[in-house]
Order: structure tokens, then C-alpha cells, then sequence
């Protein structure tokens, strides 16, 4: 007698992903992953280190962040909108949530580039040492701005890419595509998810 074993098989869900979407995944996973070792390696330095780090609110003002950090997660969900809003087939919606989200991108960043210009002013009246301290630290370990600049300088970077994906979405008028609107949608929740990340690990703990 034969015994037949049924092939192992994905879920259903999986292998009916399009290949647009397992590309987006899978770059946004390589990102992940740098984005994780950078401030796990903060983290290693901050707990492993002699010299302590600054406490919350020391040396990074802490309202300037919140309201950022709203604004941010406040495009995530407009975001949302504009993919709902082009699904349902109601793509004047879907362009008018796309804006909203770019106007809050914008303004997030505009707050990152303001307090990177704060911190550098302050940091160089406090400090004894010549030059922009970027590798010096007023209130502590030196380790803390480079990983405050490195972490923040490159979720920063990715930001003003998602800026871009969008403005080519509104100017071509491409927004109508499902596919691309999606794209940049996910890309633009994991700024948003590393976002907390940073700001767990630099600003609160």
C-alpha cells in the first residue's frame, strides 16, 4: 500500500502576493536590518560605555519631537486614505490624501532639519571644542551625537526619498496606480515604524 504526502504548501495568501509587493518587502527588510543594528549598536555603547549618556531631554528638546513624531504618524493614516480612496475608485480623494501626506512629510522633516541646526548651535556654545559637534558631546559620551546624527541623518534621508516618491506620484499623475500608490505606501509606514524605534532608543529611554 502507497501512502501519498500531500506537498507542503504556503499559505494561500503568500503565494498570491504580486511581485511588486515581495520587492518592496524584501528592501524594506535589508533597511530594517540596518536601521536595527545601528541603534543596537547605540544601545551597546550607551549600556557598555563608561562615560554616561544625557538624559531625556538634557541635550534634545522634547516638544519639537512630539509634534513631529504626531505629524508623522498623522501621514501613515492619511496615507491609508489615499490607498482606500483610489480602491473605492474615487481618485480625486486619493490625490487630495496624497497631498495632506506630503504636506506632513514635509513639515516632519522641516522640524528634523531645525532641530539638527538647534543642537549643533547649542552643543558648540557648550562645548570647549572647535567645529560643529558632530563627534563631540557636551553633555556626555561623544558615542551619543554619532548616533544620534547617523540614525537620525539616514531616517532623515529616507524621508525625503518618500518626498520624492510622492511628488513624481503627483506630478506624473501616476497616483491612480495601484501598484505604485502601494509601493510607496508601504516604504512610507516603515519610515514611520523606524521613527518610533529612534525615538525610543534616543529620545526616552
Amino acid at each position: 500500500m502507497t501512502v501519498t504526502v500531500p506537498p507542503r504548501s504556503f499559505p494561500a495568501s503568500f503565494i498570491q502576493w504580486p511581485a511588486h509587493r515581495l520587492a518592496v518587502w524584501a528592501f524594506l527588510v535589508n533597511e530594517g536590518l540596518l536601521f536595527g543594528s545601528i541603534l543596537a549598536a547605540g544601545l551597546f555603547l550607551r549600556f557598555g560605555g563608561t562615560v554616561p549618556w544625557p538624559r531625556p531631554g538634557d541635550a534634545l528638546a522634547l516638544g519639537p519631537v512630539i509634534l513631529a513624531t504626531l505629524l508623522l504618524i498623522g501621514s501613515s493614516a492619511t496615507f491609508n486614505e489615499s490607498l482606500d480612496a483610489l480602491r473605492r475608485g474615487n481618485r480625486p480623494f486619493a490625490r487630495s490624501w496624497l497631498v495632506w501626506t506630503f504636506l506632513a512629510g514635509s513639515l516632519f522633516l522641516a522640524i528634523q532639519i531645525y532641530e539638527w541646526w538647534d543642537l549643533i548651535q547649542v552643543a558648540t556654545a557648550l562645548s570647549t571644542n572647535p567645529g560643529a559637534p558632530f563627534v563631540s558631546n557636551p553633555w556626555g559620551a561623544a558615542t551619543f551625537m554619532q548616533i544620534f546624527f547617523l540614525s537620525t541623518g539616514l531616517h532623515g534621508l529616507h524621508v525625503a526619498l518618500g518626498l520624492l516618491l510622492m511628488a513624481w506620484l503627483l506630478v506624473t499623475e501616476t497616483q491612480a496606480d495601484e501598484k505604485r500608490l502601494e509601493s510607496v505606501a508601504l516604504y512610507w509606514h516603515f519610515v514611520d515604524l523606524v521613527w518610533i524605534f529612534i525615538l525610543s532608543t534616543l529620545y526616552f529611554i
